[in-house]
């Protein structure tokens, strides 16, 4: 049997360069999802902790931050207000991308800064299809 590669174009129109800067500490779930990211045109970085997450936006605003919340030390919540209280910080996309789906939880990244929050397993898809049918693109 023979296996042909997949050729096919990613279906979206590319991201224009956006800088996307992922923070999870499963840096396996992180790296992936920076690839995906890659392959669409997004610049994409990643940070593994909250404390390294807020050095690189001191460094570099993003554009997209897409942040679980569930992180030892600094966690999502903390990371993300103390990115909102950064200059630029206002302008930066807070996703939460979260096991955490209850409405607890939603009301909880949304008073700490969060746009927008996504329950795991991400479909990339849907989260690209999302991204650019919105102000991002």
């Amino acid at each position: 049997m023979t296996i042909s590669p997949d050729t096919t174009a990613p279906s979206a129109a590319p991201a224009s360069g956006k800088q996307v800067m992922i923070v999870d500490d499963n840096r396996d779930a992180a790296d992936s999802l920076q690839m995906l990211f890659e392959v669409y045109g997004y610049r994409a970085a990643c940070a593994y902790d909250g404390a390294s997450a807020l050095a690189a936006v001191r460094a570099a605003t993003p554009d997209i931050v897409v942040m679980d919340l569930g992180m030892p030390g600094m966690d999502g919540y903390q990371t993300a207000r103390a990115m909102r209280a950064l200059p630029g910080g206002d302008a930066i996309v807070l996703i939460a991308l979260t096991g955490w789906g209850h409405e607890d939880a939603r009301e909880k990244t949304a008073g700490a800064g969060f746009d927008h929050h996504i329950v795991k397993p991400v479909n990339f898809e849907t989260l690209r299809s999302w991204l650019n049918g919105t102000a991002l693109a």
